[in-house]
């Protein structure tokens, strides 16, 4: 059987990398456009990095879920490929920046990195510091087969997300993490795993009622900035926005988030430079 080809994620994924990238640059350069509106904005675009988590684990479901739940996925390919996308590209950055900083301790985080095991790390890195992102997905690469596990069956499913709900409430509350550590990032990748178990369902709904999704999609992005005091709840503004976007994106192969040029940041791999 042919596996679905969901093309207009490659755009999400390019929205995603483009808002990701005006955000470190207004962080880092600070500018303004001359409204402290647009600018609020573009420093909303961090939360993407929540998007590409849920679309991290909605892809990996689509490629491997019944593979590994039928026991029919050889675990050395699958490793090896997650190893051979990634690592080749970061280590170079991680050599020109050895190279630059020329210091211990560049040497010594840059090695931790090599590894791609530095999410597990409870401390923050400063070289490539914003590689921490591919450090949580590593971890979520490591554990995908409990993950299958985990999301064998839908009332499984939901109880692991409650408690990923729970987690999250436990980390941001009590112990003071945030989104770099994946006992607090879990829940978003619990989201596209429930992404992927309703998927059938979700194209059905939305194909009847697109423009009604539309206009949902709308108000959840007034409700992601009008509940912009919100943040140690922060699911609540993310996380409806980011389903909506993606049951529009799995059921419309629309030419606006499926072209030539999405397809080369979204779809061609461009999209781990900038994140």
């Amino acid at each position: 059987m042919k596996k679905a080809r969901y093309e207009s994620l490659n755009g999400l994924r390019t929205i995603a990398c483009i808002g990701i990238v005006l955000m470190h640059i207004r962080s880092n350069i600070y500018y303004k456009l001359g409204n402290d509106i647009v600018n609020n904005i573009i420093q909303g675009f961090t939360d993407f990095v929540y998007l590409f988590m849920i679309l991290s684990a909605f892809g990996m479901c689509c490629g491997y879920y019944n593979k590994v739940k039928n026991n029919e996925m050889d675990l050395e390919v699958f490793y090896q490929r997650r190893f051979q996308k990634v690592l080749p590209f970061f280590a170079l950055l991680l050599i020109i920046n050895v190279i630059y900083e020329h210091t211990s301790s560049s040497l010594i985080e840059a090695f931790s990195e090599f590894t791609l095991m530095f999410g597990f790390i409870q401390k923050d890195i400063k070289v490539l510091g914003v590689a921490w992102f591919l450090g949580i997905i590593f971890i979520f690469y490591f554990i995908f087969p409990y993950f299958v596990y985990l999301f064998s069956n839908k009332k499984r499913a939901w109880s692991t997300t409650l408690i990923a709900i729970a987690m999250n409430l436990v980390g941001a509350f009590y112990f003071h993490i945030d989104r770099t550590n994946f006992f607090y990032s879990f829940l978003y990748f619990c989201v596209g795993g429930l992404i992927y178990l309703y998927k059938d369902d979700l194209i059905k709904l939305v194909s009847k009622h697109r423009i009604i999704t539309i206009l949902l999609v709308f108000l959840s992005i007034f409700m992601y900035y009008g509940l912009g005091n919100l943040k140690t709840i922060l699911f609540i503004r993310v996380i409806p926005l980011c389903v909506l976007l993606i049951a529009y994106a799995i059921t419309f192969n629309s030419k606006m988030l499926n072209n030539n040029f999405t397809q080369i940041i979204g779809g061609g791999g461009l999209v781990w430079i900038f994140i």
